[in-house]
């Protein structure tokens, strides 16, 4: 049952269109059916995409969130907040990582102490990963400029190259030292051929970067 609409709000958007509709050709009429119909479509595709687009969420002293590709899975890991992974025939195709990171005490600016401590860090993956290359080091781009990446690339199972992108995601306060490290890797079967378009070059792991809100 239609509710009556009352004089003051004047004639509906339908009683309108109606009396202009009435007197115009008929490939008009069609015109603006099929328009209507292709509108319906769109926002119903639209919204199945919002709908059906798994998340993460943490809270806690590090609060973080994001978005992800359903061609990621999420895996065990240990240490870390949350793991995932996109693997074909068993092998990878690319991942991603966020783990908390406690920085050590520190005196001054907190990216005085960052160098310092991707030294160490380095040295780790450096010993952990074979064939370690180191490609870059510094600040993340100025579009996230409290944090600072590292790039590198190693040989994973029967040789296959894997390259990798760390950051370390602060907070802004000048005493920060609880961190996020996140942890991003991809190979060739990711359509990624070096070490600087992880996470920057399309896909999965560019879509979660975009998206990730920290605090």
């Amino acid at each position: 049952m239609k509710a009556p609409v009352k004089p003051e709000f004047g004639p509906t958007l339908p009683h309108m269109l109606g009396r202009r509709l009435h007197g115009a050709p008929a490939w008009a009429r069609g015109g603006l059916g099929a328009a209507a119909v292709a509108a319906v479509v769109i926002v119903a595709l639209a919204a199945a995409l919002l709908v059906g687009k798994p998340s993460y969420s943490h809270g806690g002293a590090l609060p973080f969130s994001f978005p992800y590709s359903s061609r990621l899975h999420r895996v065990a890991a240990p240490g870390a907040f949350v793991r995932l992974e996109q693997r074909r025939a068993g092998r990878l195709v690319q991942s991603f990582e966020v783990a908390p990171l406690r920085l050590p005490a520190y005196q001054g600016r907190m990216f005085g102490e960052l160098p310092l401590f991707a030294d160490g860090y380095i040295r780790r993956l450096r010993g952990a990963l074979p064939g370690f290359q180191l490609v870059y080091e510094g600040r993340t781009p100025p579009t996230n400029p409290l944090g600072y990446q590292i790039l590198y690339r190693y040989r994973g199972p029967g040789g296959v190259p894997v390259y990798g992108r760390d950051e370390i995601l602060l907070r802004d306060r000048p005493d920060a030292r609880n961190a996020l490290l996140l942890v991003m890797r991809a190979t060739p079967l990711a359509g990624v051929g070096y070490a600087p378009a992880v996470g920057v070059a399309g896909g999965p792991l560019t879509q979660i970067v975009n998206d990730f809100t920290f605090g």
